[in-house]
């Protein structure tokens, strides 16, 4: 992890970095175990991440004084895969991004709905991660991403008002009031805990944390396959959240013209 301790925990960092280990640790190879007792573990759509040799945090003799995290991933570059496109992503891609994490949340639910005692004991491991500094302020870097995609949504809902009824539209007015101005206060409602609804979030679930594969190492023709990285953002919270940074952070202007 970066920087001395105190800003370890300014930033959050010590419970973004613990988490990350702690679902590369215990999350995905228990999702892997609990599919593999039904037969399915061998399936490639359930590989979302790449192969873990190694994930532990805690002091370790000779790294620092502090508690560090590590870990050691497969390097996939011999079986070409890559970061995607630098600009736009096509139909191709966003369809396997979004199968890829919506198998990943169906495991949650299997889970839930065959009451396997494993789940409770899991999502109790990760530690909360809210989107406001301790002290209840919001911290910049979720309130400017939020105030982005919020003021996307409401120029679009404003440049179609005459496509909406009338209470529909007085309600998302009152909706910009009371959201626009603390993003990051509005967003935390998402993380409050049900018994229907939440899973094991990624929690940053976009272009940027995966590598897709492709028949070519050369270009971006033939894709194959998609794996998760970087689950730094990791929640136990509404999948709305995977669903929100996936669409913010990957659909191009072209699938969504003002």
């Amino acid at each position: 992890m970066k920087g001395d301790q105190e800003f370890r925990e300014k930033t959050k960092a010590a419970v973004q970095c613990t988490n990350e280990i702690y679902m590369y640790k215990k999350v995905i190879p228990y999702f892997k175990e609990y599919l593999d007792k039904l037969s399915l573990s061998s399936l490639d759509d359930y590989n979302w991440v790449p192969r873990i040799y190694f994930a532990d945090y805690g002091v370790f003799e000779g790294l620092s004084e502090f508690k560090e995290t590590l870990l050691a991933l497969e390097n996939l570059t011999p079986q070409n895969y890559r970061m995607g496109p630098p600009l736009d992503l096509d139909e191709e891609h966003l369809s396997l991004l979004i199968t890829n994490i919506a198998s990943y949340h169906a495991v949650n639910y299997s889970l839930k709905i065959n009451k396997d005692p494993m789940f409770d004991e899991l999502t109790a491991g990760l530690t909360p991660l809210s989107f406001l500094a301790s002290d209840g302020s919001e911290l910049e870097s979720y309130t400017i991403l939020f105030s982005i995609a919020l003021q996307r949504f409401f120029t679009y809902v404003e440049k179609n008002e005459k496509s909406y009824e009338k209470d529909f539209f007085e309600s998302i007015k009152k909706f910009k009031k009371n959201s626009y101005e603390h993003p990051a206060a509005f967003m935390e409602r998402f993380l409050k805990k049900d018994d229907t609804f939440c899973v094991l979030l990624h929690g940053d679930y976009n272009r940027n944390n995966v590598l897709f594969q492709y028949d070519n190492p050369e270009d971006f023709g033939g894709l194959k396959a998609v794996k998760m990285i970087d689950f730094q953002e990791a929640r136990f919270a509404s999948p709305v959240i995977d669903i929100a940074f996936f669409m913010y952070m990957s659909l191009p202007p072209s699938t969504r013209p003002l």
